[in-house]
């Protein structure tokens, strides 16, 4: 008689032969490129090769802007052909100059492609002016950008360094901005003008004093005179000075 009773095992699967097989996750960090000391590229250099995205020819056809004449690029062929139904790109892109690449990969989406390539080889320099490919291409290290603008092509800029870049030479870090604030704030006398002699400079924002008497403006302020901090905010700005300089 067969038991409808679902508490009641009727069949037994017996699992003592089976091996069991372990989850195992791969940790390992992705090898880093031999072309990069720190962040600096040693592969780049002449002659450059550019990889042109088609955003990039379709700005510079707008802009009225000669590719050849400004880079000679490499090109994508494939999503090219797609375009230029579309877009009507002249056949100068057909010019023998330019270089076509063949990839290995199925489909004619570019940008997976450019971003695979620029990780594998560091000696690329890639013309895009897709926000979303220059979101990924920022995101690998030693590989310039270029785009257009104000009808020029530019590179990418790149990230500022700690130190002085302002107007005045005023960018500090964020802790000595908070040195000189201080100090200025409890030395908020009138102090001696350096270039007309009266003492009529006065704080007018973190670390820039003007004068009234000869209208001059004096970058870092307080610092300037001999006092002990300011002696130790002088020594570091200097250092940081060098340091954008070089």
């Amino acid at each position: 008689m067969i038991s409808r009773n679902p508490k009641v095992k009727r069949f037994v699967k017996t699992t003592a032969n089976k091996p069991k097989l372990l989850k195992t996750t791969d940790n390992r960090m992705p090898r880093k490129s031999a072309a990069l000391f720190l962040q600096y590229n040693e592969h780049l250099g002449p002659p450059y090769h550019v990889i042109l995205d088609t955003n990039f020819i379709n700005f510079s056809i707008k802009n009225k802007l000669d590719i050849v004449f400004h880079i000679l690029p490499i090109v994508f062929w494939a999503s090219l052909k797609k375009w230029e139904q579309n877009l009507n790109l002249p056949y100068v892109i057909k010019d023998p100059r330019f270089e076509r690449l063949v990839c290995l990969h199925k489909g004619t989406y570019a940008d997976d492609c450019i971003v695979q390539r620029v990780t594998e080889a560091k000696c690329y320099i890639v013309a895009t002016c897709d926000k979303d490919l220059k979101r990924r291409i920022r995101k690998i290290p030693g590989v310039p950008i270029m785009y257009i603008t104000n009808h020029r092509p530019l590179a990418a800029k790149r990230t500022k360094k700690v130190g002085i870049t302002g107007k005045y030479g005023t960018r500090y870090g964020a802790s000595l901005r908070k040195t000189i604030k201080k100090m200025e704030i409890t030395q908020h006398s009138k102090y001696t003008c350096l270039f007309c002699g009266k003492e009529n400079m006065k704080r007018r924002a973190v670390g820039i004093w003007k004068c009234k008497s000869c209208k001059k403006t004096v970058a870092g302020g307080a610092y300037v005179f001999s006092t002990t901090t300011g002696s130790t905010v002088r020594s570091t700005i200097r250092r940081l000075r060098e340091g954008v300089k070089e």
